[in-house]
């Protein structure tokens, strides 16, 4: 009964994480361009001004299927963000899931300012240069510490790794143009402890001013 609540608690922080690292990535905007051979300050910076100037609000949804060992769920989110207020709503979700989600999307990282960083690595795949960055908090709670994946073309933030209590959460993600802003298609989580996995689908963007 206990590894049955541990499992339930593990799988809700890995759904709120992978939940929040998405509220954080979708608000990246258009494409920058690079230096070679970057400081962590000047990565920081691009990483910043990809974001451009966000909407006052913006809504999207989520379908999300979750796999734990030989248990699979399907199900789907109402996402709206207001300045920096999140609201999540699920439908259809399991019994588990409710909305401490949403709870856990604000109390993860707000951004690359939490976190000591340096640059570990810079890798040359297909003509694209992709920076590595490893950090650790300055603040207790939340995730451990981590490492980032920068593509310096897009200044996009397209891997992340971060460490908690509970395992090693890995979210590899990809991105789509929408009325001018760069936002998530697509999300694929796992925790490596727990055989967990996610995979989140975003649609039906909707931006404050937009039609």
């Amino acid at each position: 009964m206990r590894a049955a609540v541990g499992e339930t608690r593990s799988v809700r922080a890995l759904l709120g994480a992978a939940c929040a690292l998405a509220v954080l990535c979708t608000l990246l905007a258009a494409p920058g361009t690079g230096a070679a051979a970057p400081s962590v300050d000047e990565v920081v910076l691009n990483v910043r001004g990809a974001a451009g100037v966000r909407p006052e609000a913006m809504r999207f949804r989520q379908d999300i299927t979750l796999e734990v060992l030989f248990l699979r769920w399907n199900f789907h989110a109402d996402v709206t963000r207001s300045g920096d207020r999140v609201e999540l709503v699920l439908h259809n979700a399991p019994g588990f899931i409710d909305e401490d989600v949403s709870a856990s999307l604000l109390e993860v990282s707000e951004g690359l300012d939490h976190f000591d960083l340096r640059l570990v690595d810079e890798i040359r795949r297909g003509g694209d240069v992709v920076y590595v960055l490893q950090g650790v908090p300055r603040r207790e709670g939340g995730a451990r510490g981590g490492r980032i994946w920068v593509n310096a073309r897009t200044w996009l933030v397209e891997k992340a790794e971060l460490e908690y209590p509970w395992g090693m959460l890995e979210v590899e993600q990809t991105f789509q143009n929408i009325n001018g802003y760069t936002v998530l298609r697509e999300q694929k989580a796992s925790v490596s402890r727990l055989g967990a996995r996610m995979t989140v689908r975003y649609s039906d963007y909707w931006f404050a001013g937009g039609e």
